[in-house]
């Protein structure tokens, strides 16, 4: 017995210490679903890969010219451009074309989808007619939508190094033969500065009917980020977690003009909104009145969710914020998050008729693991009047809280079972040499270097930051917990196959 006692004494630490240990690892451990269950749910889905259209132009590269300033970390810099739309642009009825961006060569390019016949060849879009420098110039995005409402779709493209262009769609009777002539280029804005636009959407703000515009910026306006031959030396964010040095977000109010497209640029945000470094920008009506609230996901700061308070003509926002609760990290609340928003989207994932908001962020294992957001609505939208969001962070325990280096994310019902699906396009810049390290340097150190560019880590072509990771496809078990189908049913179609 006194043995006993010696021992408890002696070895009582260390048995609670394991006891915990083992009990975190109990709870830290993701569900696994039967065998059974996981073949009946692939069972529901099949798709087919088919490479997108190609149009022969310039020749593919690894990276863009940048300020010299910037050039130990080209690799970055270069690593943003990809960007994909879907919308019916011939005017057939269905959402069968694709707008997108090839950043290898930074063309713009519109074509049918694959699969969906040869209803005219792919070609480009370029504002031929407009300034435009091919050396300092590179395109972010595509947006289709009417901009001058003749009932023609048109086509957005938004740009590092000048303000976005809208590709004027002309009517030819309510079904025409698609190529570059039937796009007519115009500035939407005249000031010639330098926007680094990575998001844009279309949206009614101040509910008079028509679509106005909301611009996510990057990189200071009027910087020289891609110009090669620039003698400026440019800043970084100045803060992983609070950044407030960006491009100016703005928006654009639609104008009724006979000769043109006219938006009116409306500054109503206060610094911290205006100046973030926002990545995607998402609009939906949360709360039922028929005016969208706005969700700009930034990069080094926190999100903003903006509650609409507009009418016609005139816009009105009050910025959301949530309310931590006990066993909430700081970071999971919304409108304090500290992790790199990269996405956004809407769906009523808990079939309760209300809207609720999923986010990427940086979730790479053994790297930045912040998690992803799903912020499920608590349907107390009688606190907004308060400022506080009425939502809470549900993606761990509804499994959408981990994959990768997370930039967008989409909802969709893919096999109409009343279920919403959950997709994301994950991943940085592919390469063999592992840089993870160094930035996880970066990110731990003064807030003071890290806006300084030559205090960044070398990151050039073949370097690597999560460039080997896979794009998840979410699909809800019976346990309601989403886990990843990314593999399963999928019949590859390479050019190697073709």
């Amino acid at each position: 017995m006194r043995n006993l006692k010696r021992a408890t004494r002696r070895y009582g630490k260390h048995i609670l210490a394991l006891t915990v240990i083992i009990i975190l690892f109990a709870f830290s451990r993701l569900p696994v679903l039967s065998a059974t269950e996981r073949e009946v749910m692939a069972s529901r889905f099949e798709f087919t890969r088919f490479p997108l259209p190609e149009v022969v132009g310039k020749p593919y590269h690894q990276l863009r010219g940048v300020n010299p300033s910037l050039e130990h970390i080209s690799g970055w810099i270069s690593a943003v451009g990809a960007a994909v739309a879907l919308n019916d642009l011939d005017g057939d009825g269905l959402d069968n074309d694709v707008c997108y961006v090839e950043p290898r060569n930074d063309q713009v390019i519109v074509a049918p989808i694959p699969g969906t016949g040869d209803r005219y060849t792919p070609f480009t879009l370029s504002p031929s007619d407009l300034p435009y420098d091919t050396a300092t110039t590179a395109p972010m995005g595509c947006l289709p939508g009417d901009m001058n409402e003749d009932g023609v779709m048109d086509i957005l493209v938004y740009y590092w190094g000048r303000t976005p262009v809208a590709f004027l769609g002309e009517a030819r009777g309510s079904l025409f033969s698609l190529n570059r002539d039937n796009y007519q280029p115009q500035d939407i804005v005249s000031t010639g500065e330098k926007w680094y636009t990575n998001a844009a959407t279309f949206s009614d703000l101040d509910g008079d009917g028509h679509h106005d515009l909301i611009i996510g910026n990057y990189f200071p306006d009027n910087a020289e980020i891609i110009d090669a031959n620039s003698s400026r030396i440019e800043a970084m964010q100045d803060s992983m977690t609070r950044a407030y040095n960006g491009g100016n977000n703005r928006i654009l109010l639609w104008q009724k003009d006979e000769q043109k497209v006219s938006y009116k640029d409306v500054e109503i945000f206060d610094n911290q909104i205006a100046h973030g470094w926002t990545l995607a920008v998402g609009t939906a009506d949360l709360d039922g009145d028929l005016l969208p609230e706005i969700y700009f996901a930034n990069d080094f700061g926190p999100d903003r969710l903006l509650h609409n308070q507009s009418k016609p003509g005139h816009l009105q926002f009050a910025k959301l914020q949530g309310e931590k609760g006990l066993t909430t990290p700081n970071s999971k609340v919304l409108g304090h998050d500290s992790f790199k928003g990269m996405g956004v989207d809407f769906g009523d994932i808990n079939h309760d008729g209300l809207l609720d908001i999923y986010v990427s962020n940086i979730a790479d294992e053994y790297a930045l693991e912040e998690s992803h957001f799903l912020f499920t609505s608590t349907g107390e939208y009688d606190r907004i009047e308060k400022g506080i969001a009425p939502y809470k962070d549900e993606s761990e325990s509804l499994g959408l809280a981990r994959s990768g280096w997370g930039w967008e994310t989409k909802f969709a019902d893919l096999n109409n079972d009343g279920e919403l699906e959950a997709l994301q396009a994950t991943g940085f810049r592919k390469g063999e040499v592992y840089r993870w390290p160094e930035l996880q340097e970066l990110a731990l150190g003064n807030d003071q270097l890290l806006k300084v560019s030559k205090s960044w880590f070398k990151f050039r072509d073949g370097d690597d930051l999560s460039g080997h990771q896979h794009n998840p496809f979410f699909v809800r078990a019976s346990d309601g917990r989403y886990p990843d189908f990314s593999q399963i049913n999928l019949k590859a179609q390479s050019r190697d196959e073709k």
